[in-house]
């Protein structure tokens, strides 16, 4: 790989680890810019759901979004919904009966303020038994070895899956890892009132991609697989919730996914390999030879949730100090003053957290 590509990989890398909300992929493209991007789906879990419209930009940069765009999802009875912008590039459905129906067909249109007209592919949403799935947690200590040979030990948490898939099936599967966790702020002694406790939705990452098909196991029973390592840091200094979403993909959804699970594995990132060679299931209805990028799918959908408390970390873990001055700029938690500022906070308690 060309040093310059390697810049460009480090450089999206980096967007996707340290941007702050759910975010499309940034998929490098062969130079051109101004494609769709579309990263959304919907399930038979209770919604919102959400979609994320974006434009290719120049190679390192993340996509623009797009605004002001009109969005709309169907049925195979003929309802429609539309979604609304609640953010540049990020649209909202909120949910009707018609949608989340395993055996109902889905498709999304998109038209854009340039004029231009997309559409999925119709999606049918699975149906029949989901596998049985259980999550459990494990701390350990990693070591490596540096470059001027030092080892270096750091502590992780790690989210494993033992499944059961449905015998006699043909179904396809795939999990992903969403994390949120609380922050309680700075009370200084004497305080009349304490800010309020805020929860952190983190980014659900697209590089722990498990994907799986029945057929390809002898045994239905698949245990010990791990989802993913997250290093220890200051959002441990709580309870720390790891959701584990299992989808049920259709054939094309699968095979979507498997190449870009291949990719990942393979190359170690998507950005190392152009993804025209991977086809999503969007299509610009005025000009078909127009590349598109991204898949929208209709799945169904179950979440298993597990949690790890302070206590089970051993280590020194960084914390919010009420003494820390507010103005000072190289205090690093300065979101212990105030956590409404960290990236997907809010102060409503998710029903599920306790």
């Amino acid at each position: 790989m060309s040093r310059l590509l390697q810049n460009s990989v480090l450089s999206l890398l980096l967007i996707i680890f340290f941007g702050h909300c759910r975010e499309p992929y940034n998929f490098k493209t062969t130079g051109q810019i101004g494609l769709l991007v579309v990263d959304g789906s919907i399930s038979d879990q209770p919604g919102p759901y959400f979609l994320n419209l974006g434009t290719t930009n120049f190679p390192g940069l993340a996509p623009l979004p797009v605004s002001n765009a009109l969005v709309t999802i169907t049925d195979e009875l003929g309802k429609t919904d539309t979604y609304q912008e609640i953010d540049k590039g990020k649209y909202k459905l909120n949910v009707l009966s018609a949608f989340g129906r395993p055996g109902g067909i889905y498709t999304l249109h998109i038209n854009l303020p340039d004029g231009r007209k997309f559409e999925s592919n119709p999606e049918k949403m699975p149906t029949g038994n989901k596998p049985v799935d259980s999550t459990f947690i494990k701390v350990s200590n990693e070591k490596v070895i540096t470059d001027n040979g030092q080892e270096v030990s750091y502590w992780t948490v790690n989210t494993y899956l033992n499944t059961r898939l449905p015998e006699n099936s043909t179904g396809r599967y795939r999990w992903s890892v969403a994390e949120v966790w609380n922050i309680f702020p700075t009370c200084y002694p004497g305080a009349v009132s304490c800010p309020l406790i805020c929860y952190i939705y983190e980014p659900i990452s697209k590089f722990n991609l498990i994907v799986v098909k029945s057929s390809d196991y002898s045994h239905s029973k698949i245990e010990n697989l791990l989802l993913m390592s997250r290093g220890v840091d200051f959002s441990f200094n709580g309870r720390h919730y790891f959701n584990v979403t299992q989808y049920s993909m259709n054939p094309e959804a699968y095979e979507y996914w498997s190449k870009v699970e291949q990719l990942i594995t393979k190359r170690g990132s998507i950005f190392d390999t152009p993804p025209s060679i991977i086809p999503g299931n969007i299509r610009n209805i005025g000009n078909p030879d127009e590349l598109a990028f991204g898949y929208f799918e209709a799945s169904a959908a179950q979440i298993t949730r597990t949690f790890v408390d302070r206590g089970a970390i051993p280590t020194y873990i960084e914390t919010c100090f009420y003494y820390a001055p507010d103005f000072n700029p190289l205090y690093l938690n300065r979101f212990c003053f105030n956590c409404q500022n960290h990236a997907g906070s809010t102060i409503v308690e998710p029903d599920w957290f306790w």
